[in-house]
């Protein structure tokens, strides 16, 4: 992924990674409509702060918290 970043980043093309700890069904903690917001998070975000990998561990987000299960950031990384 770092090769793809360094590659792609300056043109503007945000490289990320969702890992999805467990089985992909409907109505469980791994509903692929929970999955799919962390993409659209991912492609919504500013990009001072894009984050590079994502980590879906099926773990429930209080109400107001967004998404980010496990989610890690790259922060101080070289912002372009």
């Amino acid at each position: 992924m770092d090769l793809l970043d360094q590659e792609y980043g300056p043109s503007g093309v945000h490289v990320a990674s969702v890992t999805v700890d467990g089985p992909v069904a409907p109505g469980t903690a791994f509903d692929p409509d929970d999955i799919a917001e962390h993409y659209w998070r991912l492609h919504t975000q500013p990009r001072q702060q894009w984050q590079r990998k994502v980590l879906h561990s099926g773990r429930s987000v209080p109400a107001g918290e967004g998404i980010t299960v496990g989610a890690t950031s790259d922060a101080g990384r070289d912002q372009r």
